[in-house]
């Protein structure tokens, strides 16, 4: 549970307590208690509580994404709320001001928060009507409590108002979100293979194992066929009978390395230049034409000495949109919602393993550039993740770096030119959206000043996950090919430590391809990628360069 449950329940509360708390509400309180003072406090009072709580809900929707189902219960209460008022107008022409809010306030935003939940992505209609559930029991629970004091003569009292709060107090823990998108802390596959399959040990390096804990001196890692059997300290292992020994002692056990953002990918010399120097997987975020993309992606996994080719085929786009505009690079035009939904599945059925779609207003350019439309980004992240596919967005700056968030993509394909808000941190942050920052692309653009390395460095620093990647052959220039050490450079720059670099270019990138189960990290289960190399990359990071060893799928394809 994160802040903004927290400061939502508060506001509903304060809201409850002007409600429902005291007999004939809080302005009677305050006649009793401070007569004098009693219409200017409970004024200030109103003003206060609807606002802050108004301004909560329209946080909640901006971030729904993070509170999903108590998001849109807030929503129904908003709904009921306004319905309540515009009940009261009509009994009493002294509650004219219900009517106006009702009308024009608490409906409407109560709607438009189902309205955005439904369209943007961030919630389900399952979600939405537990969350109308919710907000008719909080009207349904003053009422019946009304109706027994009346039977009973008796007003109302502080126990509508605290059955209220026990009400929204449970909509918080009882109902946790449920995430459309796949999930960000993928489990491992269980150990898979035949018992007579051969054993590779891998004995006295380093282990680092990918999920940013502390290295094991002196360790093992056992591999049983292509994949992860065990790993740890030496000491606390049995050598399995008949395993093939391979003695690492003073190097470093790694996960092979990704690099996600390529393109070119679909080259068999780079995809072995890719894995001879550790980078075990790459994605290819952007290719045309892409009619046979697949086709010859399956041709080039099939080589272990290749790289393992994550594709995504074309950008998706609309017409006379990035890329056709500036690069002449064609896309997947677009052309309505119900289209990009067609076209979305479309890629999936033809064999895409994720989806990019392009959100560049042409700012970076000089010059305007149609986008897609909030509908049609929404719908095709809404395609994608339905069918459990992770979506990417291009974007070079902040204008459009929030239609992306608004989508409510996976991961965001470079970081921003100009400077990025702490409002925009602060949500990519909430929502645990990836930033792949390409911080190598920048520089071989020759973009002026460091921006690009000072906004990865404050989203490192706000909590941020960062995923490694360049962007090679993205541009007309020489990128690295291989271990991705321009990258690594500019993001130590950044303030990242090497641990930090080491999760981002395995676990977390990993995920952003959509293989957090199978790869990333050294674990029980987990496909057999492994990088090992001579020294320590913790206190040095460019140990990265020196090769002593890879395993791709749990086969050697390097070693000095």
């Amino acid at each position: 549970m994160n802040w903004i449950f927290f400061a939502i329940l508060a506001a509903a509360m304060l809201h409850v307590l002007e409600e429902y708390a005291w007999p004939g509400g809080f302005p009677m309180f305050m006649r009793r208690m401070a007569p004098r003072f009693a219409p200017a406090v409970t004024t200030l009072f109103a003003v206060v509580v609807n606002g802050a709580f108004l301004l909560l809900c329209v946080l909640a929707v901006v971030i729904g994404p993070a509170a999903p189902v108590l998001g849109l219960s807030i929503a129904a209460l908003l709904v009921v709320n306004g319905l309540t008022h515009i009940g009261g107008a009509r009994r009493a022409r002294r509650y004219a001001p219900g009517l106006i809010s009702g009308v024009l306030l608490y409906l409407p935003l109560g709607a438009y928060a189902f309205y955005a939940a439904l369209t943007s992505g961030w919630a389900t209609p399952r979600q939405a009507l537990m969350a109308g559930l919710l907000g008719l029991a909080y009207a349904a629970v003053p009422v019946v409590w009304l109706g027994l004091a009346f039977l009973s003569r008796r007003r109302r009292g502080p126990g509508a108002g605290l059955l209220v709060l026990l009400l929204l107090a449970t909509s918080c823990t009882g109902l946790p979100s449920t995430p459309i998108a796949p999930s960000p802390t993928p489990v491992a596959i269980p150990p898979t293979g035949a018992a007579d399959e051969p054993i590779l040990v891998l004995s006295g390096g380093t282990l680092i194992d990918g999920n940013g804990g502390p290295p094991i001196a002196d360790a093992l890692l056992v591999i049983r066929g292509k994949r992860i059997l065990t790993g740890g300290a030496r000491t606390d292992a049995t050598l399995p009978p008949g395993a093939r020994v391979i003695d690492v002692s003073g190097a470093t056990i790694l996960p092979g390395f990704i690099n996600a953002h390529v393109h070119a990918g679909y080259n068999a010399a780079n995809l072995k230049a890719w894995a001879q120097a550790g980078v075990t997987t790459v994605r290819d975020l952007g290719v045309a034409p892409w009619d046979d993309a697949f086709v010859r992606r399956d041709a080039l996994r099939a080589d272990p000495a290749n790289a393992r080719l994550v594709a995504a085929g074309p950008l998706v786009t609309v017409p006379g949109g990035y890329p056709m505009v500036p690069w002449g690079m064609a896309g997947l035009a677009v052309t309505s919602p119900q289209d990009a939904i067609a076209q979305t599945n479309r890629l999936l059925d033809a064999g895409a393993d994720i989806i990019k779609i392009a959100i560049d207003s042409g700012g970076s350019f000089g010059r305007q550039i149609p986008i897609l439309s909030p509908e049609e980004a929404a719908a095709i992240v809404q395609a994608a993740h339905a069918r459990g596919a992770y979506v990417s967005a291009h974007v070079l700056r902040t204008e459009d770096l929030a239609r992306a968030l608004d989508a409510g993509v996976d991961d965001i394909a470079h970081m921003v030119e100009d400077r990025v808000s702490d409002a925009l941190i602060g949500r990519m942050v909430a929502t645990g959206t990836y930033w792949v920052p390409t911080l190598e692309l920048w520089q071989r653009v020759g973009l002026p000043g460091k921006q690009p390395v000072t906004n990865l460095g404050r989203f490192v620093k706000a909590g941020g996950q960062v995923a490694l990647g360049t962007d090679y052959a993205g541009y007309a220039a020489t990128f690295d090919l291989g271990m991705p050490v321009t990258e690594i450079g500019l993001m130590a720059e950044a303030g990242m430590t090497p641990m930090q670099i080491i999760v981002a270019a395995t676990k977390n990138a990993a995920i952003v391809c959509g293989l957090g189960r199978e790869l990333g990290t050294l674990e029980p289960g987990k496909l057999a990628d492994v990088l090992v190399v001579d020294g320590d990359p913790l206190t040095a990071i460019h140990a990265l360069t020196q090769t002593r060893l890879v395993l791709r799928d749990g086969v050697c394809i390097m070693q000095k």
